[in-house]
């Protein structure tokens, strides 16, 4: 059977620089920001993070998955990564219109 593990992280700054890879719950990553002095309006936040399997990345169309290019070259360390929609990941299709990143959103096992 095709698995998706959804996780959180706490990411900082515009670089999205993990602060702390990994947490089961929305509420203990919202525990480690207050922890540490982190608020809603600071420049740290909570994204979801998902371990897709490799059974479930192969199942997905290619219409909805592909490699990051950039037309304006930003983020050039993520040329070439893996990206797909992210509702072929999550399974609902009201998220269709966002777009995950290879290692910074998912990681294929």
């Amino acid at each position: 059977m095709a698995k998706v593990k959804t996780t959180y992280r706490v990411y900082v700054d515009f670089l999205m620089k993990i602060l702390r890879a990994e947490f089961d719950t929305k509420k203990e990553a919202r525990q480690y920001m207050k922890e540490y002095g982190y608020t809603k309006d600071s420049e740290a936040w909570i994204d979801k993070f998902y371990y897709v399997s490799q059974e479930k990345w192969d199942s997905i169309h290619d219409d909805y998955k592909g490699a990051w290019h950039s037309y304006y070259g930003e983020h050039p360390e993520w040329l070439g990564r893996k990206t797909v929609m992210t509702a072929c990941i999550t399974g609902n299709a009201n998220e269709n219109c966002g777009l995950l990143i290879e290692g910074v959103h998912f990681e294929i096992n």
